[in-house]
């Protein structure tokens, strides 16, 4: 069943998963030794909140089950064989395959799954200040891929902007990268 939410701007949203393009690894490494309070804690809590996430969702409030969060990136990547290359192209019928990581690029793959996840999805929520938000909005406006007759879900489609006051949707052309707004 979809997960139902009202955000306080009063859009209702209706989701069956979300997707979530973090570099988990990243957040689940052990901080470094220099590392001290209060930083260490929010590591520690946001280590804490992204597994409780993908152990019962997102928004699981009171145990009334959240919404499922899935993910792709390095996983995804590992599985990725490119075919070896030959100094004037590929071998096509090459049967020497090197997987993503043995090539030293299962981070920059990864990276890419991400963003065209991103821009494929009914729905994108950006954050303000992301270059990684402003380029997902602008793919897909360029693609149109921000509208209702483009989305497999009619009721509600396009980009959405997380900000201190709540969930705004971007609405045309999506404003330059700023850090600061």
């Amino acid at each position: 069943p979809a997960f139902q939410a009202n955000d306080p701007t009063g859009i209702q949203f209706s989701f069956d998963a979300i997707f979530v393009a973090i570099s988990r690894y990243q957040i689940e490494k052990p901080p470094g030794e220099n590392i001290r309070p209060p930083l260490l804690d929010i590591i520690k809590e946001n280590a804490q909140t992204l597994e409780q996430a993908r152990n019962n969702g997102l928004f699981n409030h009171n145990g009334a089950g959240g919404i499922p969060m899935f993910e792709s990136g390095k996983g995804t990547a590992e599985k990725v064989r490119f075919p070896s290359v030959r100094s004037f192209g590929y071998d096509v019928n090459s049967t020497n395959f090197k997987t993503a990581d043995e090539l030293g690029v299962a981070e920059l793959v990864a990276s890419i799954i991400n963003f065209f996840t991103a821009v494929k999805a009914d729905i994108f929520v950006g954050v303000r200040g992301s270059s990684y938000s402003t380029d997902v909005f602008s793919v897909r406006y360029y693609m149109q891929q921000n509208l209702k007759e483009n989305s497999r879900n009619s009721s509600l489609s396009g980009n959405y902007l997380l900000g201190p006051d709540g969930i705004e949707e971007v609405v045309g052309s999506p404003r330059p990268h700023s850090c600061g707004k």
